[in-house]
C-alpha cells in the first residue's frame, strides 16, 4: 500500500492545491467542476444513469435545496421543469435531499436524463431564466475558447512534469493557472478587476495586487512553456523509438550496420532526447528519466557512439532501479564498445580486458541493487571460473535476500555450473517452495523450470511445470512454456495439450506468441496444421511492419521443417526469408542471416550467393566484406575471396 503512496514533495502540493486552493478560487466544488478530468469522462455516460434525484407532489417549490447545493445545481428548477435532476453536474451528496424540509426529494431508480424534455407548462419559464442568465456570463466566447485552449495546454505541460505531477494535480494547477492568466488579460481590457475581496485594477488604474497577479500568471507561462517544451521532445524522441524497429539483440550485433535514414532519424531522437535534459547535462529540461536514457543510449548505439551509450546506462544503473536483464544489456553494449575500440589488437588482450571491465560494470550494479540475483550468479561464476572458488561462493552468504525464490534460483544455477547437479536439484525445489508467496508465482515457476531444465532435472522440471499451469495467475504464455518443457523432457503428448489449452486463451493472436504455440504443437502428425499457424502468424508479422518479427517466425518455420522431414515446410520458410531479404534492402543482416541458414543446410552456393548480396547492400561493413572472403574460400571460389579481402581491407582503411 504504502509503496503506491506519492512523496511528500508531491503529497503536500496535491493536497494544498486539489484540498485547498481550488477550493478557494473555484468554489467548494471547484476541482471536481473544473479540474477534474473524470468529470469529462462521466458527463456523456450520466445521461444513461438510471439512479438520479426524483421529486413527488410534495414539492413546494421553496428553492431551499438550491441553496443549499454545493455542486451549483438548480435542484429545484430541475425537479420543476423535470421531474429529476438532469444536470451531469449532480454530484449525488445528498444535501438537498436532506435539507428538504417537505421530503419530497429522494434518490431513486427511473428513466435516464438522455431525452428527457422539460414539461409543457415549464417551456417559457426556462426559456426567459436562460436569457436572463446569460447576460450575467462570466466570460465572454473568445475567452471561453481562450480558457479552454490554456486549460488543455497547462494540463499537457504540468502533468508529467519533473517525472512526478501526477494527473489530478496537473488537473488541480491547470484550472488555477487558466484562472489567474484569464484575470491578467482582462487587466489590459477591463476598468475594474476583482477576486472575492481583492482589487486588482480600479478605475481603469492597475493596483499593487494586479502587479503581483500579473507575475503570478507570467510564472505559470513561462513555467507551462518550459516544462512543455521539454515534455514535446521527449514525445519526439518517445515517437521516433516507437517507430524504429530495430530489436536491441539485433542492433548490438557485430553483423548489423543501420542505414542512412535509421542514422538520420538516431541523430533527430538523440538531439530531442539531449535538449529535454537537464541543464547540467546541456539540456533545457529537467534530468531524463531510467527509461528515456535506455532509449537514448539505444539511439547511441544505432550510431556506434557505444561509450556514450554505455554511460547512460551506467547512470541508469547507478540512478534509477534497473532489473537484471538492463544491466546485462549494459555488459552487451560495453562488450561492443570494447569490440569497435582499435586499442586492443590482440585478441587475448582483448579478451581479458573486456572480462575485467564486464566484472567491474556488474560489481557496480550488484553493489548499488543487491536485489540483481542473475548479475551475482554471473559474478559468482566469473569468480569460480578464474579458480577463485571462496569468492564465487562468497556471494551466496545466507542474509536478507534468502527466502526470496530468485535468489535460491540464482543460487541453485551457480551450484549446477559448479557441477554439484543433487545440491542444484535441493535448491530448484526450495526455490518453488518460496514461491507461495509472490505476487507472479505461475512465471517464476516456470523459470525455475527451464533452469533446472539446463541441469538435466527434468522430473522436477515437469513438476514445477505442473504447478505453475495449476496457478490462477496462468496465461497463455505459461501455458506455451509449458508445454515447451514438456517436450524437452520426452513428453510430446503433454506438450500439445498444453499448447491446445493455450490457443484458447487471451494473448495467443500475437504474432510471435502463435509462432511459440505451433512450434509447441509441432510434430510428425501435425505438420501441417503447425505449418498454417507459421504462415499466419508471419503474415500478421507482417502486417504489423515487424520485419524482424517475420525472420524470427520464417526460420522458425525452416528449422522445424528440416526437423521433421518435412521439405514443403523447409522451402516455404526459406522463400519467406527471401522475400522479406528482397523487400528490405536496406536492412542486409537478413540476407546475412539467411545466407546462414543457407548454408547450415547444406545449400552452400545458394548461401554464399546471399552472402555477398549482404556485403554489396552494406558497403561500409568491414565484417560481411571479411566473412564473404572467409565463405568464398571455404567453398573454393578463391578469385572471389581475394576480391572480397581486398574490399575488406580497403573498408577497414577508406
Amino acid at each position: 500500500f504504502w509503496a503506491t503512496m506519492p512523496p511528500w514533495f508531491i503529497a503536500v502540493p496535491f493536497l494544498f492545491i486539489c484540498g485547498f486552493a481550488c477550493v478557494y478560487f473555484l468554489g467548494a466544488k471547484g476541482f471536481c467542476t473544473y479540474g477534474c478530468p473524470y468529470a469529462a469522462f462521466f458527463k456523456p455516460i450520466d445521461k444513461l444513469a438510471p439512479v438520479r434525484i426524483r421529486v413527488n407532489d410534495d414539492c413546494h417549490q421553496c428553492g431551499y435545496c438550491t441553496s443549499v447545493c454545493t455542486s451549483n445545481v438548480r435542484v429545484s428548477e430541475e425537479v420543476r421543469d423535470f421531474g429529476m435532476v438532469v444536470d451531469p453536474g449532480c454530484m449525488k451528496t445528498l444535501d438537498c435531499v436532506s435539507a428538504c424540509p417537505n421530503d419530497a426529494l429522494s434518490l431513486g431508480f427511473g428513466k435516464p436524463s438522455l431525452g428527457a424534455k422539460p414539461k409543457e407548462s415549464a417551456k417559457e419559464s426556462r426559456k426567459a431564466a436562460l436569457k436572463k442568465r446569460r447576460g450575467r456570463y462570466d466570460l465572454l466566447l473568445w475567452e471561453e475558447v481562450l480558457a479552454a485552449v490554456l486549460m488543455l495546454w497547462f494540463f499537457y505541460a504540468t502533468r508529467g512534469m519533473l517525472d512526478a505531477v501526477p494527473m489530478l494535480l496537473a488537473g488541480g494547477l491547470a484550472s488555477i493557472g487558466t484562472l489567474i492568466v484569464l484575470m491578467c488579460i482582462k487587466l489590459v481590457h477591463q476598468q475594474h478587476v476583482r477576486l472575492y475581496g481583492y482589487k486588482f485594477k480600479q478605475g481603469g488604474k492597475v493596483r499593487p495586487l494586479g502587479f503581483v497577479l500579473a507575475l503570478v500568471g507570467l510564472f505559470f507561462v513561462l513555467g507551462s512553456v518550459w516544462s512543455g517544451n521539454a515534455r514535446l521532445l521527449r514525445w519526439q524522441g518517445d515517437l521516433l523509438y516507437n517507430g524504429s524497429g530495430i530489436p536491441t539483440t539485433v542492433l548490438l550485433r557485430p553483423e548489423f550496420n543501420p542505414s542512412a535514414e535509421q542514422r538520420a532519424e538516431a541523430e533527430k531522437a538523440i538531439w530531442a532526447y539531449q535538449r529535454a535534459d537537464s541543464p547540467e547535462a546541456g539540456g533545457l529540461g529537467w534530468s531524463l528519466n531510467a527509461e528515456h536514457r535506455l532509449r537514448l543510449s539505444f539511439f547511441l548505439s544505432v550510431l556506434d557512439r557505444h561509450d556514450e551509450a554505455i554511460e547512460q546506462l551506467r547512470r541508469v544503473i547507478r540512478e534509477g532501479e534497473p532489473s537484471d536483464g538492463l544491466v546485462l544489456q549494459a555488459g552487451q553494449v560495453l562488450i561492443r564498445a570494447l569490440d569497435d575500440n582499435p586499442k586492443f589488437e590482440l585478441a587475448g588482450e582483448n579478451d581479458i580486458y573486456k572480462r575485467e571491465q564486464l566484472v567491474e560494470l556488474y560489481a557496480m550494479a550488484l553493489e548499488a541493487h543487491p536485489n540483481l540475483h542473475a548479475i551475482r550468479s554471473e559474478l559468482s561464476r566469473s569468480a569460480y571460473s578464474m579458480g577463485d572458488r571462496e569468492k564465487g561462493e562468497s556471494y551466496w552468504a545466507p542474509g536478507p535476500y534468502s527466502d526470496d525464490p530468485i535468489f535460491t534460483l540464482s543460487h541453485a544455477s551457480f551450484v549446477g555450473f559448479t557441477g554439484d547437479v543433487p545440491g542444484a536439484r535441493a535448491l530448484f525445489a526450495l526455490a518453488g517452495e518460496q514461491t507461495d508467496s509472490i505476487h507472479q508465482r505461475a512465471g517464476t515457476l516456470i523459470d525455475i523450470a527451464r533452469t533446472a531444465l539446463q541441469f538435466r532435472i527434468q522430473d522436477l522440471a515437469l513438476e514445477l511445470a505442473q504447478e505453475a499451469v495449476d496457478d490462477r495467475g496462468a496465461t497463455a504464455l505459461t501455458w506455451l512454456a509449458a508445454g515447451e518443457i514438456a517436450n524437452a523432457c520426452g513428453r510430446p503428448d503433454l506438450g500439445l495439450a498444453r499448447a491446445e489449452r493455450a490457443l484458447t486463451m487471451p494473448g495467443i493472436d500475437r504474432p510471435l506468441v502463435k509462432a511459440r504455440a505451433a512450434g509447441v504443437l509441432l510434430s510428425p502428425d501435425t505438420i501441417e496444421r503447425g505449418r498454417l499457424m507459421l504462415r499466419e502468424a508471419a503474415e500478421a508479422a507482417a502486417d504489423a511492419g515487424n520485419p524482424f518479427d517475420v525472420f524470427t517466425i520464417a526460420r522458425g518455420m525452416a528449422f522445424a521443417g528440416g526437423g521433421l522431414n518435412a521439405p514443403e515446410m523447409l522451402e516455404e520458410g526459406i522463400l519467406l526469408i527471401e522475400e522479406l531479404a528482397d523487400a528490405h534492402p536496406e536492412l542486409p543482416i537478413i540476407s546475412y542471416d539467411l545466407s546462414v541458414l543457407l548454408y547450415q543446410i547444406g545449400r552452400r552456393e545458394e548461401g554464399v550467393a546471399r552472402l555477398v548480396q549482404a556485403a554489396e547492400l552494406d558497403q561500409r561493413n568491414v565484417l560481411l566484406a571479411q566473412r564473404a572472403a572467409d565463405l568464398n574460400q571455404a567453398v573454393g571460389n578463391m578469385d572471389a575471396a581475394a576480391r572480397w579481402q581486398a574490399e575488406a581491407e580497403r573498408r577497414a582503411n577508406p
